[in-house]
């Protein structure tokens, strides 16, 4: 019963990440990075977390119903699989870099850069990168799609070394709306 559970939640996290990536695709620009390089800094993540031997502790739920499991040392193909979302959602693309207005602001706990689209047709509403010591500690997204059959609005958040939270609901015209919660753990192993 529990594998069905696994496979059930990790079939939850590749679908989300399936949607993600039937978005354009999008032009790489080697040339000057204006904003964050989130595919970068999530591919390093990805292989570090799998390095360390981090577990993932899953809770997920459709429509309410919750699951939950823990995989144990995670490669980092699993890893970039959970980020997924993050990283098709990276605005520091040639085509895109006017059409965002950036906001920063320092404290004493760090640095927040905000974008915000000026366009509302990007899928990538706001994206908020916060830094601490120098370097990125929490990401949070708002992605909104839609169309005159289907709106899709997907709230998610990463802390560095803490959690990964997908909250998505998404109406289709002529069916009931669905919801999505998925909450990872992250987790590093017992020393």
């Amino acid at each position: 019963m529990k594998s069905s559970n696994a496979i059930k939640i990790y079939i939850l996290i590749i679908g989300l990440g399936i949607f993600a990536a039937c978005r354009p695709a999008s032009e790489r620009a080697p040339e000057k990075v204006r904003f964050y390089d989130l595919r970068s800094f999530l591919n390093t993540e990805a292989g570090r977390y799998a390095a360390g031997r981090y577990e993932m502790i899953t809770q997920a739920s459709v429509n309410g119903r919750f699951e939950t499991d823990t995989l144990h040392s995670a490669d980092s193909s699993a890893w970039l699989r959970l980020f997924n979302l993050l990283i098709e959602s990276d605005i520091n693309k040639a085509a895109l870099r006017s059409r965002y207005q950036m906001e920063s602001s320092e404290s004493a706990r760090g640095k927040i850069s905000r974008y915000e689209a000026l366009d509302d047709g990007l899928s990538v509403r706001q994206l908020s990168v916060e830094e601490r010591d120098g370097s990125i500690w929490r990401i949070s997204l708002l992605l909104d799609e839609k169309n005159l059959v289907y709106h899709s609005r997907q709230k998610i958040l990463y802390v560095r070394d803490s959690l990964y939270r997908i909250e998505a609901r998404q109406r289709v015209m002529l069916a009931s709306p669905d919801s999505f919660y998925v909450e990872v753990l992250i987790k590093a192993p017992a020393q």
